[in-house]
């Protein structure tokens, strides 16, 4: 399975834990896998796990970076979408951030009609800066 696969997955599972505070991501994983058509893939778990892991910290850097904004405002896929990034960009150091960033953008144009993407690619550069990553 290639990687934007897997992040597609991840970003699913992400989006769909948003709905219940991340409670029980073992749960939410095995129904996805066992209900649906959901792959059993090692980089979709490492992202949705690290993510569900490390939101507090991931959400507390969007709410760093983007001026005026509050999570709870950020649309839940947006949302997702950032996490997603955030938790890649940061803890998957074999992804350049460039590539993460990109990815995002794609992701939230598939799953979005009217996607933010200057809002998202504006937030994942402040982060990349922020943690030092754009010189990696």
């Amino acid at each position: 399975m290639k990687r934007r696969e897997s992040r597609q997955y991840a970003l699913e599972l992400i989006f769909e834990g948003s709905f219940h505070n991340f409670e029980n991501p073992a749960v939410l994983y095995e129904n996805a896998v066992s209900c649906r058509e959901f792959a059993d893939n090692e980089y979709s778990k490492t992202l949705f796990f690290g993510v569900c892991d490390k939101q507090s910290e991931i959400d507390a850097l969007i709410e760093e970076t983007a001026k005026d904004w509050k999570v709870e405002r950020i649309s839940k896929l947006a949302l997702a979408v950032l996490r997603l990034g955030i938790f890649e960009m940061k803890y998957q150091v074999d992804v350049p951030f460039t590539i993460v960033i990109n990815e995002a953008i794609e992701l939230l144009k598939e799953y979005d009609s009217n996607p933010p993407t200057a809002f998202i690619n504006g937030i994942l550069n402040k982060v990349a800066e922020k943690e030092g990553l754009k010189s990696i």
